[in-house]
Parts: structure tokens; C-alpha cells; sequence
């Protein structure tokens, strides 16, 4: 049984070039299948899902209008109605992985608003989880995420546990690295890549140790319902020995 399936969101871009659409467009449908596949998630009863949505490469290398257009869309995604319903009809809680902070840290520097994207999207989710404390699905969100930094944070959570005192240093194990990342509950039993790269791009580097990789030619925005329970069929054929 599946309890958790990481999506690396790839292909928004080559999906509008290959469409003859503007980048925008391209990134507004991967926004579209994302609320797509968090509708497959209600309807299969697929407990959690993960989408790597900007990984911390993204946000330092894309060009400023890029990014702009990734803004416009998590302030759609906050100020949609339907969007707000379903979430909350459906008890979904939503988390936010990565360094958060980071991206506020340098968007206060350069915006002029008062209230940034992020803090928008911030105060929207812990509005959402108020209303679903008792939730039926739970949805990660990862932003300005790397695989490695996410270790990295691990680590220094643990360096201040040891310098304070609440941890000792011959008591930290594999768990106690596990329990400090961005990521740190359930390990997703599927990682899916679309886009036809055999990689996973910094995407969950710790909890990959024993999750099944599904690749895929298609783009993200081109995947569908079919896809999504391809993917669930093909989980159940596959052996886990988990290193026995």
C-alpha cells in the first residue's frame, strides 16, 4: 500500500517551447496539473504527496522575470476560492519544505510591499491547517529546496542540540539526522521524475536510499489520470528488498 509519492515538477519550460506558448503559460500548466494530481490524490486516497516546486538552484540561477511568474502563482494559488474550498472540504494539510526564511530574508531586501509572496503563502497555509487539524491528506510543497542543503540543515540543528546541551553527541544516529530535515516524516515510497532525465536533482537526497524511481518521457504538464495510476500499478509490481 502506498502512503507517499514525491513529484519533481520538470518540463514546464520545454512543455511551452514545444507548444509555441510563452514560459508563463508553460509554468501555469504545471500549476494546473498540480491541482490536478492533488484532485487524484482525494479521489485514489493517496494519504501524501510531495512536488518539488523550486529547488534552491532555481531560485538563485532563474532570471527575475521567471520568478515573478512563479510569485503570480503562488498568490493564485492563495487567493483562489475553488482552490481554498477543496483544500479545506477535502482536509488536506499543507506543509512548506526548504528555507523558507532564506527567500523572505532576501525578498524583504528587494520588494517593495509590505507583505511578500511568501508571507502571503505562509499565513494562507497555517490558515488552511487551522481549519484541517484533523486532516485526511497531507501535501508538501517544496521551495527553494535542495537535497543537500536540506542535510545540511540537519546538521546544524543537531550542532545546536549538542552545544545547548539536549543532545549528546554519542546518542546522534541515522534517526536523529532524519527527525531534523525539512522532510522529517514519511519517506515517500515513489519518487517520480517526468521530462526524460534519470536523475533526481537534489529531490529528497536522504529518504531516496530505498524509494522506487519512476521515469517518464512525458513533460509534467502532460501527465494525466492514466499516469497517475500507471504509476500506483507499477509500485505493485516492483520487489522491495530493502538491502536483504
Amino acid at each position: 500500500m502506498i502512503k507517499h509519492i514525491g513529484f519533481i515538477m520538470d518540463g514546464n519550460r520545454r512543455y511551452a517551447k514545444k507548444q509555441g506558448m510563452s514560459i508563463e503559460e508553460g509554468y501555469r500548466k504545471g500549476m494546473e496539473k498540480f491541482l490536478e494530481f492533488m484532485s487524484f490524490q482525494v479521489k485514489h486516497k493517496l494519504y501524501e504527496a510531495s512536488y518539488f516546486a523550486l529547488s534552491n538552484d532555481n531560485y538563485i540561477k532563474r532570471p527575475g522575470d521567471e520568478k515573478k511568474v512563479l510569485y503570480k502563482l503562488m498568490e493564485f494559488f492563495c487567493n483562489n476560492e475553488e482552490i481554498d474550498e477543496f483544500i479545506v472540504t477535502n482536509k488536506i494539510y499543507i506543509s512548506l519544505k526548504g528555507d523558507i526564511k532564506e527567500i523572505t530574508k532576501k525578498e524583504k531586501k528587494i520588494s517593495k510591499k509590505k507583505k511578500i509572496f511568501i508571507e502571503k503563502l505562509e499565513k494562507k497555509v497555517k490558515e488552511w491547517n487551522l481549519k484541517n487539524e484533523k486532516y485526511n491528506f497531507k501535501v508538501n510543497i517544496a521551495l527553494n529546496y535542495g537535497g543537500q542543503a536540506e542535510i545540511l540543515h540537519s546538521l546544524k540543528e543537531i550542532l545546536k542540540k549538542v552545544k545547548s546541551g539536549e543532545l549528546k553527541e554519542n546518542k546522534i544516529t541515522e534517526k536523529t539526522i532524519k527527525e531534523n530535515l525539512w522532510f522529517c516524516e514519511n519517506v515517500a515510497e515513489i519518487i517520480v521524475r517526468p521530462g526524460n532525465a534519470s536523475r533526481l536533482s537534489g529531490f529528497m537526497l536522504w529518504d531516496s536510499a530505498y524509494s522506487e524511481i519512476y521515469l517518464t518521457h512525458k513533460l509534467w504538464p502532460e501527465l494525466d489520470e492514466s499516469d497517475f495510476l500507471k504509476i500506483i500499478e507499477w509500485y505493485k509490481s516492483q520487489k522491495r528488498n530493502f538491502g536483504k
